[in-house]
């Protein structure tokens, strides 16, 4: 997100680049690093997980349940940790000293990359709080439902006879007309 028309934000050499091109370009540069960590994480975190999630989801739309199961046992219910890099990288190059490759500066304050950090950090905390929220709220119940589609009754049903369930009814008839 460019703060001026003429700002060379997302060029590459002079030449406009994608952010994804972009990030891996300078996700080791001193003054650019932050917000290009904060881009990879985004990109990639949410593509771990997101990507995974969808995927069990479908399987599990068509009962194959094992790939959600396996998910949300072992790492899904932990996964809103992913989502805090994102947000925590944006606001430590907005908080940071120039010195170590932030924005801050008390006599020559930095204004490219402001707006794209202030915009990923207020984006990446909601999505984090949101993300966290459904996750630890439903993480368990959906577990519980599946293990319980995936149990084999093991029971010998009983089967009232008519006499029973005919003095059942009648019991129940009589109950209710008092």
């Amino acid at each position: 997100m460019k703060t001026v028309e003429d700002d060379k934000t997302l060029r590459i050499n002079g030449v406009d680049k994608v952010p994804f091109a972009w990030f891996w370009y300078f996700l080791t540069d001193g003054a650019y690093g932050w917000v290009a960590a904060s881009y990879f994480s985004f990109f990639w975190g949410y593509l771990l997980v997101s990507f995974l999630e969808l995927i069990a989801y479908i399987l599990f739309m068509v009962d194959l349940t094992d790939m959600m199961r396996y998910l949300l046992g072992n790492w899904f219910f932990y996964c809103f940790i992913i989502y805090t890099f994102p947000w925590i990288f944006a606001l430590l190059h907005i908080v940071l000293p120039i010195t170590q490759g932030g924005l801050a500066s008390p006599t020559n304050p930095r204004t490219q990359f402001l707006t794209n950090d202030w915009f990923l950090m207020i984006v990446g905390i909601l999505m984090w709080a949101y993300q966290s929220i459904i996750h630890i709220s439903f993480t368990q119940r959906l577990i519980d439902h599946i293990d319980g589609q995936n149990t084999e009754c093991r029971c010998d049903p009983f089967v009232p006879s008519g006499l029973e369930s005919g003095e059942k009814e009648f019991a129940y008839r009589v109950a209710v007309a008092v």
